[in-house]
């Protein structure tokens, strides 16, 4: 062999070997959206002509890159441009490869939104692409696609269509801030969000991230247990149709449409998402009778201007379980049970129906003025119509006190004590009234619009440093009235205005069918708020520190307690919050980070004016919120891992028990506590692993202390609104009640053959106890723990099929949710012994199987 052969083979072998060490050392190549930089999963990877292929996991990556041969790439994923690399040999792959979105305006509302795009953002953040929630979401209310993250309990709570509650960290619905596409929609009067007007939101959301604690958006004020921000589809960019149809063993369905247009020859695209919702729910007498829809359309003008419209809504009806029920009732009765319900006349009537239609409108300006400003402003309107099934009593028995040997509402021995009695009533002004309405059904009427505007920019001053300021102004004005809807065999109802400010004043105390009773008023709420953010993005460190102020105004007219003067005399309210966080990277897959805050929060409205009438609280008082968090974060091959540590101090919190709800009889009690202190804190952990090409794996734990931390006082207030004593409440030192503060979850995803998938979810709930009622709570020598729910598990499982059908792409899926049949309890109120004897609440659904199918068309 001559020298020049020698030397020749000598350095071929020398690349060779430098190339394989390099495809060696590259364990993953890393697939993400070009427009917020998430992972994404279900990337399709094919090379060697077409012939073989990879699919990257959860995680976004796609390994062993060491099977990928040379020469040319292609990386397809729905709803992405198709991505095509032409590689000269395997070890020049790249480390990261981003994907684009055939959307329009899709990068924009990421940023507007603040989703959290990297591991090294210091807030634990969770997101859940529209692949997890295809997986998740079979036969669940929408906020249960998030149960399998630490410390985050959701719930369907009563059964009806829609009605679930969500609590992070022990917080409940109320103090977690929920963004539409970057915009806060928790009702301004409360802070709840009734899902059921958002029942579209399952199909129509793209992302769903959860960010804990004081999360990274600025315009999320009352982020107390996090931060839920909700992206929706926007408008598609290519052209493309869809249908999809799922029925579940206990007789709901659902159908659902797509459209998108492509863009047009004039430069607009629009996408249409709509479904119908009809059928049996699994707890008796909560038929739904629905709709929703998504109408999106937007436009590019230029390089630097984008505009979408987006119009959603969810026009539907369904019946509610809102009385809870004790062990024996559904020992009794079974799972389904409700007492609720009846017949009324040989057809169902529940006396719990909600009915309601909230389309919500924006536009959305985005602009790009250069490389390094980009301002981005929303207007926003929403406006709704409608109400929930009522009841009202004059005297005697309660309504939902007549029962049948079957445990339904007896409606007919409502109307025959209704016809028949013989009781009378005097007036004040001398008559007496005969053959009136013990009891009548009413619709409670909640009607509502509000409008604003959210508008920030955002400016890169440096490679490293990144300012955002904005300002976010909203109105809000509501209107509450309650009428008659049927007598119930009565001639008239009796309102006899006797716990107004006012009395009858001359107004007539004789009811009828369309008179409005009880209730008479309405809010009116602004909010104008400045923020501002500074973020920095280092080599090593990460961080943030944002800012905001907001003045508040309430204000309250009211046509039931008073008939001249019917305005209240207006209130102003100044709240602010600053927060920060920084991430250190020990190394490119281990970080440390840590993050804090303090939140002065303004009151909701409600408890401006917590009287049921025009006069103000005073003093009025502000919550105090201090928040810190400490975490660590692993991201190594195949594997993630995160540890997290919290501690949350809220002081003169206001709690506002059966809000709402339906009292079943003249004993129940709602109560208005203002000035309670607790002390909120724990540890999560949570792990992700691809064990093989086929299998991947996922698990979570967390564990909290939360606890009240002293005793205040409260107003009782009855079935009418009417305040009925004040009492001293004895809270200190009694657990946090409503949601588990142990809980675990473990799930597996195995693809058994090629375009096969089956996945289970295991979780485990403990150490729940009962809310507890204050007015059970006035005995300053019972310091008992409220009782303590029983530990329980759940089993979800799922199989899906991917497959061709008339050559269109079609998906396949069975789901079986609680697998094994477990009978357990959900959350519920305390009674006065502490003991499953006296508890009232809400038991989880019984085994059940939902079926689905959908296709590209």
């Amino acid at each position: 062999m001559n020298r020049r052969l020698k030397k020749f083979l000598t350095v071929t072998a020398i690349q060779m070997i430098a190339l394989t060490s390099a495809a060696q050392n590259q364990k993953a190549l890393i697939v993400a959206d070009a427009t917020n930089r998430l992972p994404l999963a279900g990337v399709n990877l094919t090379f060697n002509h077409g012939k073989e292929g990879m699919i990257s996991s959860p995680s976004g990556k796609i390994e062993p890159v060491s099977k990928i041969s040379a020469g040319e790439i292609t990386l397809s994923c729905v709803g992405y441009t198709t991505y095509t690399l032409n590689l000269p040999n395997f070890g020049q792959l790249p480390d990261t490869l981003f994907l684009q979105p055939v959307t329009i305006g899709l990068r924009e509302v990421n940023i507007v939104a603040s989703i959290a795009p990297d591991p090294t953002t210091p807030v634990t953040a969770h997101t859940l692409t529209r692949q997890s929630l295809d997986n998740l979401q079979a036969g669940k209310a929408f906020p249960e696609v998030m149960r399998e993250l630490p410390s985050v309990y959701a719930t369907r709570t009563g059964g009806g269509f829609g009605d679930a509650t969500l609590s992070i960290r022990g917080f409940s619905q109320e103090n977690i801030t929920i963004l539409l596409n970057g915009v806060p929609v928790n009702s301004v009067e409360n802070g709840l969000v009734y899902w059921n007007n958002w029942e579209g939101l399952s199909e129509a959301t793209s992302t769903l991230q959860v960010q804990k604690g004081i999360g990274a958006s600025s315009v999320a004020i009352n982020s107390i247990g996090g931060t839920v921000n909700i992206l929706t589809k926007t408008t598609e960019a290519e052209k493309s149709n869809h249908i999809s149809y799922n029925y579940t063993s206990y007789g709901a369905q659902r159908l659902m449409l797509g459209v998108n247009s492509g863009v047009t020859s004039s430069g607009w695209a629009f996408s249409f998402l709509g479904s119908r919702s009809t059928g049996s729910g699994f707890v008796d007498g909560t038929d739904i009778n629905g709709w929703s829809y998504l109408i999106s359309a937007g436009k590019e003008f230029g390089k630097r201007h984008k505009l979408v419209f987006t119009l959603m809504g969810s026009p539907e009806r369904h019946g509610q379980r809102n009385f809870e029920l004790s062990k024996a009732e559904v020992d009794q009765y079974g799972l389904k049970y409700s007492k609720d319900w009846g017949y009324l006349e040989g057809k169902k009537q529940n006396l719990s129906e909600n009915f309601y239609h909230k389309p919500y409108f924006t536009v959305n300006h985005y602009f790009d003025v250069n490389p390094k400003l980009f301002i981005s402003t929303s207007l926003y309107a929403t406006t709704g119509t409608g109400g929930g099934v009522y009841y009202e009593n004059f005297s005697g028995d309660y309504l939902p006190q007549y029962r049948t040997s079957q445990g339904l509402i007896d409606w007919d021995g409502v109307i025959r004590e209704n016809r028949m009695h013989e009781d009378y009533y005097i007036s004040k002004a001398g008559d007496t009234l005969t053959n009136y309405s013990k009891n009548v059904l009413t619709d409670f009427r909640a009607n509502h619009w509000w409008a604003g505007i959210l508008s920030s920019a955002k400016y890169k001053a440096t490679e490293k440093i990144t300012l955002t300021a904005g300002v976010h102004a909203r109105y809000f004005e509501s209107s509450l009235w309650e009428e008659i809807t049927n007598l119930l065999g009565g001639e008239y109802f009796i309102d006899d205005y006797a716990w107004t400010a006012e009395g009858a004043s001359g107004r007539d105390i004789i009811k009828k069918v369309g008179d409005r009773i009880r209730v008479d008023n309405g809010a009116r709420t602004g909010l104008l708020s400045a923020f501002g953010q500074m973020a920095w993005d280092g080599t090593f460190t990460d961080g943030f520190i944002s800012a905001s102020i907001s003045e508040n105004w309430y204000d309250r007219v009211d046509h039931y307690n008073y008939v001249k003067n019917t305005d209240a005399e207006g209130r102003k309210k100044l709240g602010y919050d600053i927060k920060a966080g920084i991430s250190r990277s020990l190394t490119p897959n281990h970080i440390l980070f840590i993050n804090g805050g303090y939140f002065n929060r303004a009151p909701y409205y409600k408890f401006v004016y917590p009287n049921w009438n025009n006069i103000p609280a005073e003093p009025l008082k502000n919550e105090k919120v201090l928040s810190a968090e400490v975490g660590y974060l692993a991201e190594l091959p195949n594997l993630h891992f995160r540890l997290s540590g919290y501690y949350t101090l809220w002081k003169d919190k206001s709690v506002l028990s059966n809000e709402y709800k339906l009292l079943e009889n003249a004993s129940q009690t709602r109560a208005m506590i203002t000035g309670l202190d607790a002390l909120h804190y724990g540890l999560e952990a949570e792990l992700s692993w691809k064990a093989t090409d086929r299998l991947s794996l996922k698990a979570s734990y967390s564990i909290g202390n939360w606890e009240w931390q002293n005793d205040v006082s409260a107003l009782l207030v009855n079935q009418a609104n009417q305040i009925v004593d004040t009492v001293n409440v004895y809270a200190k030192g009694l657990k946090v009640g409503g949601a588990p503060q142990t809980q675990a979850s473990f799930s597996a995803r195995f693809n058994l053959i090629e375009n096969l998938t089956i996945g289970g979810v295991f979780n485990w709930y403990d150490r729940i106890w009962a809310s507890f009622d204050p007015a059970g709570r006035t005995n300053s020598q019972d310091r008992e723990q409220s009782w303590r729910i029983p530990s329980y598990t759940t089993t979800d499982l799922s199989i899906t099929y991917k497959t061709l059908f008339f050559s269109r792409e079609t998906v396949l899926n069975a789901s079986c949710n609680n697998l094994f049949n477990q009978s357990y309890i959900l959350t519920g109120t305390d009674g006065q012994t502490h003991t499953e004897n006296d508890f009232r609440g809400f038991w989880g659904y019984g085994r059940t199987f939902i079926f689905s199918v959908s296709m590209t068309l």
